[in-house]
């Protein structure tokens, strides 16, 4: 995302907020309206679509095509649970407060570890909020907007003697191995673009935890650093995204991870987002300890409410160019819906193949036409979407995420692939599925050599479980 930075602008606020700087800098929130009309961007494919020749055309419009973005009613609602987390994590942090300033200064020093400052409404730790939903319902494209336009990321103040900068909030993804080091690294690195994007003196502090040899001071060192950071620039929350990564890695960084959070919460009240998919949940339900920190969950999922469905359509649909024909076009609205049963990026994602290929091919799109590329294109998550049309609980979600990730990090998505495999050990009917997606994208060429032979394992797997037949073929139960 754009760092965006601004001057502070104070608003009145009343008493209970004890006139708080860094509360009365924040923008005011928005109302459904403004909400909604911030969010949709609606692309202006007509207007790229007069490009010198066919390729340059196809890339223009494509790349319109993909600014596109919508608001749906739950959209607004975690809009104001994200606004409300923020001005909640500074009640019991304004830093003209003597008492806080001494509790910073404490941090500072290391000396915040027996004496923890005590919260005026009596908490002692920071809200959280976890966001999830299967690869693909639009959580991260939603809170990326949703922060980016709703809050600059850092303001600076020169209010009563205060003139220092707030860092609103921190983003950065979840490491492939779950990583505190390298977390930290990314957090701090964040932390110095912002403060050099707001014309602040260099601050380095990414570089601070580095070592010449190569290596990385201890991690107990790295925490300390990252304490004092959070707290000398105001930051209000920070998010971590891709937290599904924490699947994959290891039981003990997992653990050490999660416990990470913890502290983090424990000790400086600073709220945090997560975001990631719904079995990233089951890892806080398996030691107790840890359930209190997964926080209040919110949910996204499909396009199905008839207006969603209408708006976003109209969207999609809107400002083509003159070179795409399209016959019966309510048709083929309903087949995109049927295909992708409503899930964002499938539908977008499928909608963009046909405008793709009706501009390079100089054809119509059909009703057919949709269906073909749907068949060829989304091969391998035909069996799980047939099971989210059906709102039947899936165990094959994570398809989701191994079909997005084969078109960007294949080293990534054969790891998720190799677990999935492992762990749901599909039989019949479902490993007849996977099996035959796989083969579809092989036959696309999407794969190298060395990557085929990587395939082999995988294959041979869903081969001998199709010989295994006496497990459950059912709908619901094939998959596990």
């Amino acid at each position: 995302m754009q760092i965006t930075h601004t001057d502070a602008h104070y608003r009145c606020l009343d008493e209970a907020l004890d006139n708080n700087v860094l509360i009365a800098a924040l923008p005011p929130k928005m109302s459904k309206h403004q909400f909604r009309e911030m969010m949709t961007v609606a692309p202006n494919l007509y207007r790229v679509s007069s490009a010198a020749d066919s390729d340059t055309m196809v890339i223009a419009v494509i790349n319109e095509f993909r600014k596109l973005r919508f608001a749906l009613p739950d959209h607004y609602l975690l809009y104001e649970k994200i606004y409300q987390l923020i001005v909640q994590g500074y009640v019991n942090r304004n830093p003209q407060k003597p008492e806080f300033i001494a509790w910073q200064y404490d941090i500072a020093t290391g000396r915040n570890d027996d004496e923890r400052h005590v919260s005026t409404d009596g908490k002692s730790t920071a809200d959280t909020i976890f966001v999830t939903g299967p690869s693909g319902f639009g959580k991260t494209t939603t809170c990326d907007k949703i922060i980016w336009q709703s809050f600059p990321k850092v303001i600076s103040h020169n209010k009563d003697g205060f003139k220092e900068p707030q860092i609103v909030y921190v983003k950065v993804d979840m490491p492939h191995d779950a990583s505190r080091g390298e977390l930290i690294h990314r957090m701090l690195k964040d932390i110095d673009k912002s403060l050099e994007v707001a014309d602040y003196k260099s601050t380095n502090y990414a570089a601070s935890i580095e070592l010449k040899n190569g290596r990385r001071v201890p991690i107990a060192k790295m925490v300390d650093i990252l304490h004092t950071v959070l707290n000398r620039h105001h930051v209000g929350v920070f998010i971590i995204d891709e937290f599904q990564n924490l699947e994959v890695a290891s039981e003990r960084y997992r653990d050490e991870m999660i416990q990470f959070f913890d502290d983090l919460s424990n000790s400086l009240e600073i709220p945090h987002i997560k975001i990631g998919t719904p079995n990233t949940i089951l890892l806080f339900l398996q030691k107790i300890r840890h359930l209190r920190r997964l926080g209040e969950v919110f949910e996204f999922t499909r396009v199905t409410e008839k207006h969603g469905v209408a708006d976003l359509l109209s969207l999609m649909f809107s400002n083509l160019p003159d070179q795409i024909s399209i016959k019966s076009v309510e048709l083929v609205k309903e087949r995109l819906m049927t295909h992708s049963v409503g899930v964002p990026a499938i539908l977008l994602g499928l909608w963009e193949s046909n405008l793709k290929f009706a501009l390079i091919n100089n054809k119509a799109i059909t009703v057919d036409l949709v269906t073909t590329l749907f068949n060829k294109e989304f091969a391998l998550l035909k069996r799980v979407l047939e099971e989210i049309g059906s709102n039947k609980e899936s165990s094959m979600l994570d398809l989701l995420t191994v079909h997005q990730l084969f078109r960007q990090n294949k080293k990534l998505a054969f790891k998720q692939f190799e677990k999935f495999i492992e762990d749901e050990a599909p039989k019949g009917v479902a490993a007849q599925k996977i099996l035959e997606g796989v083969l579809t994208y092989e036959k696309e060429g999407i794969f190298s050599d060395n990557e085929k032979q990587k395939l082999k394992g995988i294959k041979k797997d869903l081969e001998n479980s199709l010989q295994n037949l006496s497990g459950p073929q059912t709908l619901e139960h094939s998959a596990k």
